[in-house]
């Protein structure tokens, strides 16, 4: 049997998505600057405007390891069982 598991510590909210909450602003304008490449003003509006939608919709899921692990499997006629 084989056991995987995320290492990220946001790997599975990315996977399943998130309920709306309320996070903390400093690390989302940096994630803004860094991944988007806004500067500091436009970065602050962009990450205010995020921060609402989280806020008030939660973030929808983006699956990734389960689609890999099922296409792997897939291909080398592997069984998958999902707990």
């Amino acid at each position: 049997m084989w056991i995987i598991h995320y290492q990220a510590p946001y790997s599975a909210y990315v996977e399943y998505g998130t309920q709306p909450h309320r996070m903390p602003i400093e690390p989302l304008k940096r994630w803004v600057k860094r991944k988007l490449g806004y500067k500091e003003e436009e970065a602050e509006k962009i990450s205010w405007a995020i921060w609402q939608k989280i806020a008030k919709e939660g973030t929808d899921p983006k699956p990734f390891l389960r689609p890999a692990i099922k296409e792997i499997l897939r291909k080398y006629n592997l069984p998958y069982k999902e707990r």
